[in-house]
């Protein structure tokens, strides 16, 4: 399990250095996530070669972000930055307007989206081919 707080290095706007910006800030990083890139919410599994799947990453986000709230509040935070990679980034983009629905000031939360799109490389080779 990650820690609540997390001071090491190398870790871009999320380092705590105060040569960094984005040091005071409020943050949160959502670093992957299930099948559906966070919006899963169905109450039956899929069954797939004999084994049970549950998507269920929004009912998983949801819970999350309040506990966020709970532990930190972060009504009381002057900036906020949620940030993501890869899959993260994609979560980024899809709750990043619902955590700005919560908050009594939206102007003060960033969404950073670091290589949160995912490219079909073989649509673009065959597009490349016939150029």
């Amino acid at each position: 399990m990650w820690p609540n707080t997390y001071s090491g290095s190398g870790l871009g706007v999320m380092e705590l250095n105060k040569e960094n910006k984005f040091a005071e800030w409020t943050k949160v990083a959502v670093l992957y996530c299930d099948g559906l890139t966070y919006q899963g919410n169905r109450k039956d599994p899929y069954d797939y070669k004999n084994t049970q799947l549950y998507f269920r990453g929004a009912v998983n986000t949801r819970a999350h972000i309040k506990w966020i709230d709970q532990q930190f509040n972060i009504q009381n935070s002057s900036k906020i930055l949620l940030m993501g990679g890869s899959a993260g980034g994609i979560a980024v983009y899809m709750w990043v307007d619902y955590i700005r629905d919560m908050l009594e000031d939206p102007s003060k939360l960033y969404g950073v989206v670091d290589s949160g799109i995912f490219l079909d490389l073989s649509t673009i080779a065959e597009y490349v081919k016939t150029s």
